[in-house]
């Protein structure tokens, strides 16, 4: 029996001793079924939820609960024995019964274990008051989102059909836990929509710690594929958004890469990734310097001038040395400074240094870019470079560093057009987890004053007249349509994970001004991310093509900009604040969206 006021790890122990005690309900005695709180229906092969014929065949016992349960929408073991008046035994003998058969859930709650009706499908799209557009970036195909996954991506068209019909599609609201820690794992996990949090719950620490995070695209249980025995779950994982999860069993994957060597050598790769991944991760928490690139799509736009100017407002907001230097060639800044061609450091009376590159005869230059990078992140914490020449696979290994990439472009309709090829050149090279890439409009010469823009940009840089040269500049002398565009950047740089939250502009049926809940967002977003600013739109428009043609919706927007380990430690936070706005809007979703990844709350 347990109670709000109980310890909440009691609620999570007689969980885990009423499943030790649970054998297969197929070895259910059949007088038994007929009982109290007994055993029911057969259990389907995949437990797809609760629908209105599976409640017509359940025994009387098991209906009166999923009926009184499914208008409390959750409730702890404790009050579903008051309110049904039953026994401690049969209320544990009637809830493992339907959770066998998948018609109830469990959900971790402030700690406290509670139980939930799991019906079958997913929530109606009407009852979401969410614009089309968020919905075509939710609802993902399991075809196409399977093809996306470099496991299935090159499998023949009837095996991938195949891996269609055994996969298993199941949906959990926020907070219900998808695997415990301890129950054997014997399914492998596809992340279609959502997150998921990762837990380990220790019996000295009643608190909930995350450990880590699971995203859309990602694989929730590599351990299942362990040869041998079947690993128990080292951790608890649980729905901190509403997640759906495409999974297949362990069995059948050792089947398909035993069968297809294309999906053996994919999987062996996603597995190098992953371990990639955290060895960066683990990196870039012990190396603190920060690295930011400068590109440009053509001559003339202010690669040196927005360079240097950032190592100069770097060096004031950090406190910390910062030095700017150009790649492949930097010959040239000693002549645009001003300082003695023999020089190769130079110290800038705006409080950072500008740096000649030793040339290294005989080396190839790939292997330069490593020995440059690792010198100049081993003396400066702000590291700013300005790349001079043509991207290449030579400048590959800075672009997999870097913090921030800032692409300098004109208002112009074909520089646009080369910024495009660029972006789509970049995808391959950096990680939208690790690097951020700003687009920055900058209108260096006067004809570019009233030229219109031809694509979204982050920042702009109007025209400036009687701008001081490269080494008179000093933080009083900038203008200030400047100053904010690098402080800007200064402020992002090391943020490269973005959060925003979606807020309805108005409400269906009740028309009322959501903009206090909008303040509410970024005084939140403010006091949990001290260091990064939000950012709010009020008329983002949302266009979509439905039944009737083009739709167009306004919704508020709330954005901030995070360093990985503020996502790792607040997320959860978020999510649960998230869940307070759509409390308090009556909404059945909220949408948010973490590095370009959507979910509903």
């Amino acid at each position: 029996m347990t109670s709000g006021n109980d310890d909440p790890l009691k609620d999570l122990l007689q969980s885990a001793r009423q499943r030790s005690k649970t054998g297969p309900l197929d070895d259910t005695p059949s007088e038994q079924q007929g009982s109290a709180g007994a055993g029911g229906p057969s259990i389907p092969a995949v437990p797809q939820g609760l629908n209105p014929l599976d409640l017509l065949a359940l025994p009387q016992s098991q209906r009166d609960l999923v009926n009184w349960l499914s208008r409390q929408k959750q409730a702890t073991l404790s009050q579903i024995q008051s309110a049904l008046n039953l026994s401690p035994q049969d209320t544990a003998q009637t809830i493992r019964a339907l959770k066998a058969a998948g018609y109830l859930r469990e959900a971790l709650v402030e700690g406290h274990l509670h139980y939930r009706v799991a019906f079958s499908g997913k929530i109606s799209r009407a009852a979401q008051n969410l614009p089309d557009a968020i919905w075509s970036k939710v609802d993902l195909d399991n075809a196409a989102f399977l093809k996306a996954i470099p496991l299935f991506r090159d499998l023949p068209a009837d095996v991938f059909k195949e891996v269609l019909n055994n996969v298993e599609s199941r949906t959990y609201r926020r907070n219900e836990v998808i695997l415990w820690q301890g129950e054997p794992n014997t399914m492998v996990r596809f992340i279609k929509s959502g997150i998921v949090g990762m837990t380990h719950f220790n019996p000295h620490d009643a608190n909930k710690r995350i450990l880590s995070y699971v995203k859309q695209g990602e694989i929730l249980g590599f351990y299942a594929l362990q040869e041998g025995h079947v690993q128990s779950s080292p951790v608890t994982a649980t729905a901190l958004s509403e997640v759906e999860v495409l999974a297949l069993k362990r069995e059948e994957v050792f089947d398909l890469i035993g069968k297809h060597h294309a999906a053996a050598l994919a999987l062996n790769q996603m597995l190098i990734q992953r371990v990639i991944n955290l060895a960066n991760r683990s990196d870039s928490t012990a190396d603190e310097s920060r690295l930011s690139l400068i590109l440009s799509i053509g001559e003339g736009f202010g690669v040196t001038t927005i360079g240097s100017l950032l190592a100069m407002t770097l060096a004031k907001t950090s406190g910390q040395p910062a030095v700017y230097s150009e790649y492949p060639t930097s010959d040239r800044l000693a002549g645009q400074f001003g300082f003695p061609a023999d020089d190769k450091t130079y110290t800038h009376p705006g409080g950072y240094q500008v740096k000649v590159l030793e040339a290294t005869p005989g080396i190839p230059p790939a292997v330069r870019a490593t020995l440059i990078l690792d010198e100049l992140r081993s003396e400066y914490p702000n590291v700013v470079l300005g790349l001079s020449g043509e991207m290449d696979d030579n400048i590959t290994y800075l672009l997999e560093r870097a913090n921030q990439i800032v692409i300098l472009t004109a208002p112009t309709p074909d520089a646009w057009k080369k910024v495009s090829t660029l972006v789509n050149r970049l995808k391959n090279n950096v990680s939208p987890e690790s690097t951020r890439v700003y687009i920055v409009v900058n209108r260096p010469q006067k004809p570019h004053t009233d030229q219109i823009l031809y694509g979204q940009a982050d920042l702009e840089i109007p025209y400036l007249e009687n701008m001081p040269g490269l080494a008179d500049h000093r933080h009083d002398n900038l203008p200030q349509q400047l100053s904010r565009a690098l402080q800007a950047l200064a402020d992002r740089l090391g943020r490269t994970s973005r959060i925003t939250i979606y807020i309805p502009k108005q409400i269906e049926d009740n028309p009322i001004d959501t903009s206090p809940y909008v303040q509410k967002t970024l005084n939140f977003l403010a006091t949990l991310f001290k260091e990064s600013p939000a950012i709010k739109d009020e008329s983002q428009r949302l266009t979509s093509t439905g039944e009737s043609g083009i739709i167009s919706e306004t919704i508020y927007t709330v954005r901030t900009y995070v360093t990985q380990s503020e996502l790792d430690k607040h997320l959860d936070k978020v999510l649960d604040f998230a869940a307070s706005i759509k409390t308090d809007l009556n909404q059945d979703a909220l949408a948010i969206e973490v590095n370009h990844k959507f979910m509903l709350i």
